[in-house]
């Protein structure tokens, strides 16, 4: 029993996150969406007092329901989450910007640029 309880120790153990970020967050993206708390509730395969809940900030979501709930608006658990990253240099901001803007693309655009890399890299081996 007690390796057990070492085997699920880790040095990351006593970390939290703060769901601040995320309570703001998911407000924001609900108000700005148009949607209704019920019909989230309906995709997310939730209660709408779950997620009733989640908007007054009293329930800490499941991490399941955290990447249900970014897959649903279009954006990254991180960006959800409010996590940054720090960039160690301009050329991954460029990366990581041009990745956050790749995320919000329509299925068309995407097209398009995996269309544009596609000949890109074609050309370069």
């Amino acid at each position: 029993m007690e390796e057990e309880k070492k085997a699920s120790t880790s040095k990351y153990a006593n970390r939290t996150l703060k769901f601040d970020a995320f309570f703001n967050n998911f407000r924001r993206l609900l108000y700005e969406s148009g949607k209704t708390q019920h019909e989230l509730a309906v995709a997310l395969n939730s209660g709408e007092a779950t997620i009733t809940r989640y908007m007054q900030g009293v329930r800490t979501p499941e991490i399941e329901y955290v990447y249900k709930i970014a897959m649903y608006f279009g954006i990254s658990m991180e960006t959800l989450l409010g996590i940054d990253y720090p960039m160690p240099n301009e050329m991954s901001k460029k990366a990581w910007t041009i990745g956050k803007l790749y995320e919000k693309a329509s299925d068309d655009d995407k097209a398009v640029v995996n269309f544009i890399l596609q000949k890109y890299m074609e050309g370069t081996s």
